[in-house]
């Protein structure tokens, strides 16, 4: 149920619902005081038509206010206050028949106009003003006159500013171009003048002219015009007038002008010095190493092209390759004033050619003259250029140390000076290739180790080669073919059945170990051994009489799995030794397969790697080693495991 009975409220006449505001009671106010959007719609209602609706109790429409403005303030304002934009009259409505029921009665006009003027002034009221009477035709017209009025005095304001603005963009126009028009005047007097000088020029300068012209006359105008008319020296190419005036004047100087002949070019190296600083610069120099087209080529680099080229050309006929200091002389003088690419073209097309010719004929074995005298002047200035020469020249080298012998020490003499011109890798392998075989075969077969009776003359042709050849190969020659069968002496000299005399010992360990560098001596391969040998003396000083360290000896002396046949107990090299040593030195298979070719009559020499393993060729055949076996090359390219006869055999 409810707490109390539901209440009503009468409505004040026959509107519609709402119509007369809003409906609820008071107690129904004060039990849900919550704001009535019904109320807040009635209240902005009644506001909205107070308006346009006379409120209840006035006596009529309000007097209107009237503001007046000067022409002064209309102009500083810029804009009309009734905001209306009255250009022209407007045209008259057309006749339109309009029912009036906003009053108590109905009534019909003719136009809005007469219902404006009829909501303006309702009938029955009585005129506001002056008692002229009511004109409203008279008002309207006034009002369009003074917003006509207002609208022309705007415009002419606009326009009389519009006129102000184009005075003074004129009169900055006027003052643009009369400056202008200065410039303009002073580029004509200039451009007058440097043309009376051309006119001069070239009127100076053809063949009949009274009064000729001279060169230092050519290079005092040319200079007044790079200095005084620098503008149009540059704009106009005014450069391009040295080829039909300056061009045969300078030809004629160098008439008979031959430059690798004359000791002394320093006339006509200042001339083009001269030249140089009138007709190159930065606009048309050629850094380029490359031949331009005719076309392309700056003025400057035509002058030494079709001035200087010709009488170079003639000179180079008869210039000698083994005579390179009056060429070398003569280009590094020009060189600074050489375009880049006339002194690339000079030694790619003049000089490489003409040394390539002479290497081809040079002979290290016949010719007197060393070839790096006449070669090496070149490496500064040709530098990479020189590279194709190289390998003709190993080749020529090579050839010629195959019978060389390494008691001639004018080998290292002509080597030594391609240290540091040929490339390190290359070097090194025409020294392997070339040269160890030979300090192989002369530590091999020329060098007897005999304490009683020591002769190193073969050990130092040996050693003097240790500054060219690489560390590494060199201290694996020593080790294999020097230190193994000193050692093997000198643990047989340390037999107690010997009666070694220490002392002796001692001074001959040392003599021999002052024959080694130091950094020679620090290698693993050569420290190795004479660690040992110290051990070794170390040992027998200690014990006399006792045997020599087992492990010293094995070092020295390794044994290997393969029995080598007794023939071999007679060769030459083990005669020797055992001779100085009173002992049989052991040898490894490969020095085995060494002695029998050559006693064959056959080469032995190393040759390349391949596969970790060193090649060396024996005669026809290539061949390596490993774990005491033999395997050469056959048809086919693979490796074979042979004996030793069919070596013999397949590599006579």
């Amino acid at each position: 149920g409810i707490n109390r009975p539901i209440e009503v409220k009468l409505r004040g006449g026959r509107g519609a619902l709402a119509f007369y505001g809003a409906e609820r009671t008071k107690q129904s106010v004060q039990d849900y005081p919550t704001v009535d959007s019904d109320e807040e719609e009635e209240k902005k209602f009644k506001e909205d038509l107070q308006q346009w609706r006379a409120t209840e109790g006035s006596s009529g429409k309000q007097k209107p206010r009237y503001k007046y403005r000067t022409a002064d303030e209309v102009l500083a304002s810029g804009v009309k206050v009734t905001g209306k934009r009255v250009a022209a009259p407007k045209k008259r409505d057309v006749a339109v028949k309009v029912v009036d029921m906003t009053g108590p009665e109905q009534k019909t006009y003719v136009g809005y106009d007469s219902i404006h003027s009829r909501h303006s002034h309702p009938d029955g009221q009585p005129l506001v003003g002056d008692g002229i009477g009511f004109l409203p035709e008279l008002l309207h017209n006034v009002e369009l006159l003074a917003d006509q009025a207002e609208s022309e005095l705007l415009h002419l304001d606009r326009q009389l500013q519009h006129e102000r603005n184009r005075l003074v963009n004129l009169a900055h126009e006027r003052e643009t171009l009369s400056r202008t028009l200065e410039e303009e005047r002073r580029e004509l007097d200039r451009v007058s003048e440097v043309k009376g000088m051309l006119v001069q020029l070239t009127e100076r300068s053809q063949p009949n002219s009274a009064d000729p012209l001279t060169l230092d006359e050519c290079a005092s105008t040319f200079y007044r015009l790079k200095s005084r008319f620098a503008h149009e020296y540059v704009i106009h190419g005014l450069a391009r007038l040295a080829v039909p005036v300056v061009f045969p004047l300078i030809k004629d100087s160098l008439t008979g002008w031959l430059p690798l002949m004359q000791s002394n070019s320093t006339s006509h190296f200042n001339l083009f010095s001269q030249w140089r600083d009138l007709l190159d610069d930065s606009l048309s120099s050629n850094l380029s190493t490359r031949v331009p087209s005719e076309s392309d080529m700056p003025i400057y680099d035509r002058l030494f092209w079709e001035i200087w080229m010709p009488p170079f050309r003639t000179s180079m006929t008869n210039w000698s390759p083994r005579s390179p200091h009056t060429l070398l002389t003569f280009l590094e003088q020009w060189s600074a004033i050489l375009p880049p690419w006339i002194l690339s073209h000079v030694l790619d097309a003049w000089v490489s050619p003409r040394l390539q010719t002479e290497v081809e004929k040079w002979s290290p074995t016949t010719d007197s003259q060393p070839i790096d005298s006449w070669l090496h002047p070149w490496l500064l200035m040709m530098g990479h250029r020189l590279e194709p020469l190289y390998p003709p020249v190993r080749h020529r080298l090579a050839a010629a140390l195959s019978k060389w012998d390494p008691s001639d020490s004018s080998a290292k003499a002509i080597i030594s000076p391609w240290v540091g011109v040929f490339s390190q890798g290359s070097m090194d392998a025409f020294l392997i290739r070339c040269i160890l075989p030979k300090l192989v075969v002369c530590l091999q077969s020329r060098l007897v180790i005999n304490p009683a009776d020591q002769d190193i003359t073969p050990f130092q042709w040996v050693m003097a080669w240790r500054s060219l050849i690489p560390l590494n190969h060199f201290a694996d020659m020593m080790d294999k073919y020097f230190l193994r069968p000193w050692m093997s002496v000198l643990m047989q000299w340390l037999q107690p059945a010997n009666n070694p005399n220490y002392e002796e010992v001692i001074r001959w360990f040392s003599g021999w170990k002052e024959q080694f560098d130091q950094e020679l001596l620090d290698h693993p391969q050569v420290a190795g051994h004479f660690s040992r040998a110290v051990e070794v003396m170390h040992h027998m000083v200690s014990h006399p009489g006792s045997a020599a360290p087992a492990a010293a000896a094995t070092a020295a002396a390794p044994s290997y799995s393969q029995q080598i046949p007794d023939e071999l107990a007679s060769l030459q090299a083990r005669q020797r030794i055992a001779a100085a040593a009173n002992v049989a030195p052991v040898l490894d298979f490969k020095e085995v397969v060494q002695r029998r070719t050559r006693d064959a009559g056959l080469s032995f020499l190393p040759d390349r790697m391949h596969d970790s393993h060193m090649l060396y060729r024996v005669g026809r055949c290539s061949v390596y080693f490993s774990h005491n076996v033999i395997f050469c090359r056959v048809p086919g390219g693979t490796f074979q495991p042979v004996s030793l006869e069919q070596l013999l055999s397949m590599a006579a």
